[in-house]
């Protein structure tokens, strides 16, 4: 299969969601509470023929693998992994951090893994495990990142190690800190900043986004003003237009007072 069309570009970004389980319960997503028959997956044949098709079509793309909780399947993800680093794409793997321990992070850094990405929302174990509505969650996380880095240096691998934060009332005045945790204490390669959205799968009616309601940013300036600190003193070389366009999604969403419609 080749990309034929004369007008647009090939598509650079491939994304699969792996399974339909997850050990979580985030505040920023109820897809823990769907029945885990609910969604039916490809293959892991097709999966790999997707792969090899759009390595025709975008030879330097990236493949993002991501789900409830990828890595409660791995046997979905390696093969996918492996793949992509035969053909020479650039891959992502999402997790909570929560499984890995010394072998999983050895078999991510052995086997194809180009990027890993772990979900933190705060430096503050307290801030994150209430996020993350587990108990624990925190002590979990940090210590893959660790033991990443170790396998990474083991064996002389080139996996990218990234930490997740999502920015919302609880944890964007303290960004600088995080910061300081991630890129210093814990040694990650990079933080990555996302802002709050709509709780995902929500299973009550439009109109009980609750959570959403009472955690976006409500100070999209005081939000700004703390992304230009953090790029200054990290090096962090942010887009002024993004930041620009975090704050208008904020006041837009203050403006009209609807947050809790989602």
């Amino acid at each position: 299969m080749f990309w034929r069309s004369s007008t647009l570009p090939p598509p650079t970004a491939l994304f699969f969601e792996t399974n339909n389980v997850c050990n979580s319960r985030c505040k920023t997503c109820m897809k823990w509470t769907e029945p885990q028959a609910a969604l039916e997956m490809l293959s892991v044949d097709r999966c790999l023929e997707i792969i090899d098709e759009f390595a025709e079509m975008s030879p330097r793309g990236r493949v993002s693998l991501c789900a409830a909780e990828t890595l409660l399947t791995p046997e979905r993800v390696f093969p996918l992994t492996r793949r992509c680093r035969a053909l020479g794409l650039r891959n992502h793997v999402a997790t909570n951090g929560s499984l890995i321990d010394e072998l999983m992070a050895e078999s991510l850094v052995l086997e194809g893994a180009g990027c890993v990405g772990l979900s933190l929302n705060s430096q503050r174990a307290d801030v994150h495990d209430e996020t993350r509505g587990r108990p624990g969650s925190f002590s979990e996380v940090t210590r893959a990142v660790r033991l990443l880095r170790a396998a990474r240096e083991r064996h002389g691998r080139d996996t990218r190690i990234h930490v997740h934060a999502i920015l919302c009332e609880q944890n964007y005045r303290e960004l600088e800190a995080l910061h300081q945790f991630v890129l210093y204490e814990l040694g990650a390669d990079k933080l990555d900043l996302a802002v709050l959205q709509p709780t995902f799968a929500l299973p009550a009616k439009v109109g009980q986004d609750r959570y959403f309601a009472e955690n976006i940013v409500a100070d999209e300036e005081a939000l700004a003003e703390t992304l230009v600190r953090c790029d200054r003193r990290f090096g962090l070389a942010l887009n002024p237009l993004w930041i620009e366009q975090v704050k208008m999604y904020h006041r837009s969403i203050r403006e009209h007072g609807d947050a809790l419609r989602g």
